[in-house]
């Protein structure tokens, strides 16, 4: 191995650990604390949703080729993701 190679394993083994770390200390806390670990996900699954649902909504709209679900006489490539972030928001509403 090169030692440029080496330095870089090194690095990067080193953000590995400290991941491991914090991922440990997260899980106690969700453990000791299920209340605020439920909210906590439950708020960053909905980001996610919303975000993936306004990225794919931006991509239906950028795309110019009969692919995704078409329904008859329409085109419906709107649809899922549209219906989407409706979910999405709703689900951070509950």
């Amino acid at each position: 191995m090169t030692t440029d190679l080496q330095t870089e394993l090194r690095k990067s083994t080193g953000w590995l650990i400290a991941l491991s770390i914090l991922l440990i200390l997260l899980g106690i806390a969700a453990i000791f604390m299920p209340g605020v670990a439920s909210v906590t996900f439950t708020l960053v699954l909905a980001w996610i949703l919303l975000i993936s649902g306004i990225i794919r909504t931006k991509s239906a709209w950028q795309t110019t080729g009969g692919y995704g679900y078409r329904h008859p006489g329409r085109n419906s490539k709107y649809f899922l993701p549209i219906v989407h972030c409706l979910l999405s928001i709703a689900y951070r509403h509950r």
